[in-house]
């Protein structure tokens, strides 16, 4: 009956794909001609009737058009097998990479440009680079690709343009969700969108070894998922069940069996997992410190009692083990949960051992939805430096990169990458529509305000009783970088 319901819900999913959220537009002084994108409507295919396709009447004459952007995959050495999602060279035979070489040829002649792009790894370089740009007014990037952390010097420096009059938010291309980090008093100054599926990459999930889980009898984890019953306390008891000192000298380390294994992360983490964020944007869209209530401290405090049991939280950092030696620990049967971003799945795909993905827990009684993290100190979002030739092009060709990405990218991405080479059954498919659908940006994440998601991750290690003493302390100086950021915001308007 269960696999029934679950073959008649990926059925449903799939004809829904590609799964992306839509956003609201606003109005900003940067003026772009409204009338510039027009919707047509074409003919596709029996699954696809209509296409709401941008249309841009646009010449850029042959020039160039630069793209700048932070590298996650060289800068966190991550697998080489995962194509850059800006730029491709030549087709090879890789069908995510051959992709996206078609989709910037196919906005190429749209636009009549030739799509450059450049990497970088330093995540202080959009702030050189374009403020040097900018000071000097010339043109070098069309649209830069930061690295979340560095919106907060480059927005009040005055470093972008405001996107709303650039780009309309409401296309299902644009993930309306991102509004909540990167839309400050009114201005929206990054994107996310189809055009990068690094963000996706970058989302939380728990892979759990399904060896172990048979032979502890631990039942089916879908069901749990699907039912609401997939909590933080089950994951608790479930570790205590398969942790074990398996070499006898009384230390826990990384000859040994756990039950969840994560990094200092894993404090933030599962802190969002309950849908609580850092700092909050209020009516006026200024963010506020998010973290004075008493559900948040539980919750910080439940997460640093975790981390801090060491026959059942391993902390690779801890350890002094990297990525890759973290996932054979999983490899070999020694964790039975595994939390780590999307792209680890890349490297997992040689496991015999049968795994599945599921969402982070929900972490509290009042929560009604599961809600996914993203590895922040990494992810990208898209921008429009303040200085530029064309403002028009630069925002034609997002558009179009993230609209081409919206209809024949992502079906790619989501069905060839991620469900037939990687996944290994039809409920994780469901659960991976679940990871997507409830991501949260946070712009405590997104500008790191204060230091207080990194320092919070450092806390972990000093034991729960030291969190509402670290909040008090910390609470201000949130509040005065934000207060810093905002008036940096407003000085540029007056």
């Amino acid at each position: 009956m269960i696999k029934k319901k679950l073959t008649s819900l990926i059925l449903a999913l799939l004809l829904l794909l590609p799964l992306v959220a839509c956003g609201n537009s606003g109005t900003d002084s940067g003026k772009v001609n409204e009338t510039t994108a027009i919707p047509t409507t074409e003919e596709t295919t029996e699954a696809e009737t209509t296409r709401d396709f941008p249309e841009y009447q646009l010449d850029g004459e042959g020039r160039d058009l630069n793209i700048l952007y932070f590298d996650p995959v060289a800068f966190c050495g991550w697998s080489d097998q995962i194509a850059c999602d800006v730029n491709v060279d030549e087709e090879t035979g890789d069908l995510l990479g051959d992709a996206v070489y078609l989709r910037n040829r196919k906005v190429e002649e749209l636009l009549n440009i030739t799509i450059k792009e450049q990497a970088y790894t330093d995540r202080s370089t959009a702030n050189k680079k374009i403020g040097a740009q900018v000071m000097a007014g010339s043109a070098d990037y069309d649209i830069c690709i930061p690295q979340w952390g560095e919106l907060k010097s480059i927005i009040p420096a005055g470093y972008l343009t405001s996107l709303d009059s650039c780009l309309d938010f409401s296309k299902l291309w644009y993930d309306q969700k991102a509004e909540a980090a990167f839309k400050i008093i009114g201005k929206t100054w990054g994107a996310i969108s189809d055009m990068n599926y690094m963000v996706k990459l970058l989302s939380i999930i728990i892979m759990f070894n399904k060896q172990i889980a048979a032979d502890y009898n631990m039942g089916n984890f879908y069901a749990e998922v699907i039912d609401k019953k997939w909590t933080f306390d089950r994951v608790k008891e479930l570790g205590k069940l398969v942790s074990a000192d398996l070499d006898g000298n009384d230390i826990y380390d990384k000859n040994d069996r756990y039950g969840f294994s994560g990094q200092d992360d894993a404090m933030y983490e599962l802190y969002q997992s309950a849908g609580l964020m850092f700092c909050k944007p209020n009516a006026e869209g200024i963010p506020e410190f998010a973290m004075k209530s008493e559900l948040a401290v539980t919750v910080l405090q439940d997460v640093a009692a975790f981390m801090n049991d060491k026959a059942q939280f391993f902390n690779r950092q801890t350890h002094g083990l990297n990525i890759i030696e973290t996932e054979n620990m999983f490899i070999q049967n020694q964790v039975l949960f595994l939390m780590r971003p999307m792209q680890s799945l890349l490297e997992l795909r040689a496991m015999e051992a049968d795994f599945g993905v599921i969402p982070t827990p929900l972490m509290t009684e009042e929560q009604e939805n599961y809600s996914t993290s993203i590895g922040y100190t990494v992810s990208p979002v898209c921008c429009i430096p303040a200085v530029v030739s064309d403002l028009e092009l630069s925002a034609a060709a997002i558009d179009l990169l993230s609209a081409e990405s919206y209809y024949s990218l992502n079906e790619i991405f989501y069905e060839v990458l991620l469900n037939t080479k990687i996944l290994r059954d039809d409920e994780s498919k469901i659960c991976l529509d679940m990871i997507y659908e409830n991501r949260l940006y946070d712009p405590g994440c997104a500008y790191d305000f204060g230091g207080i998601c990194t320092n919070i991750m450092a806390q972990s290690k000093r034991g729960p009783e030291t969190i509402a003493s670290f909040l008090e302390k910390n609470e201000s100086k949130v509040q005065k970088d934000i207060e810093k950021f905002i008036e940096g915001m407003k000085s540029l308007e007056g």
